[in-house]
């Protein structure tokens, strides 16, 4: 799976690591499907790919490419912008990482975990909050099949305002 020394290094610095047997086996079976992923997709595993994968990993919210790229140059890491975004890009193709567009076309990634949910975005202050309805999946479902048409892909991202700038500026 580690293919060079460098790459070694890199494994070797991350900054999470197993604490138990319980987190082991979740990091040994996140590295195998990684590993497998990549390798379907013609593509190997390497340090700029599992560090960014780190960085998603963990982030406690949605983060754009050029957060990605801040985070990976806090920790140390030489890695450049425009790899970060290649990266992304083929983390997204291999369905390892997951890109939401927003509002005005920005673009934010997080790991793909789970079933697919949608996104809350407030517009004062960028807060992304995840969310998932099975009321609107299946409305979702009926309309397309309704029509004939099978989806492959959605995106829902509804605009509006958090309780925490709601109460800062005392609106409703």
């Amino acid at each position: 799976m580690i293919n060079n020394e460098r790459e070694q290094i890199a494994f070797a610095n991350l900054s999470w690591r197993p604490c138990d047997i319980a987190n082991e086996i979740n990091y040994h079976l996140l590295m195998l499907d990684v590993d497998q992923r990549l390798r379907d997709h013609g593509l190997k595993v390497t340090a700029p790919r599992v560090s960014v994968l780190d960085v998603l990993r963990q982030a406690t919210g949605h983060l754009n490419a050029d957060e990605v790229h801040a985070r990976l140059g806090m920790a140390g890491l030489e890695i450049g912008r425009a790899t970060v975004y290649r990266v992304l890009a083929q983390l997204e193709q291999v369905g390892l990482v997951q890109r939401s567009v927003l509002e005005a076309g920005r673009s934010v990634f997080e790991i793909s975990r789970g079933p697919r949910h949608d996104h809350l975005v407030c517009t004062r202050c960028a807060r992304v909050i995840d969310f998932s309805d099975a009321e609107i999946e299946a409305r979702r479902i009926e309309a397309a099949g309704s029509k004939g048409f099978v989806v492959v892909d959605h995106r829902l991202v509804l605009l509006g305002h958090c309780a925490a700038c709601r109460a800062v500026t005392g609106s409703v």
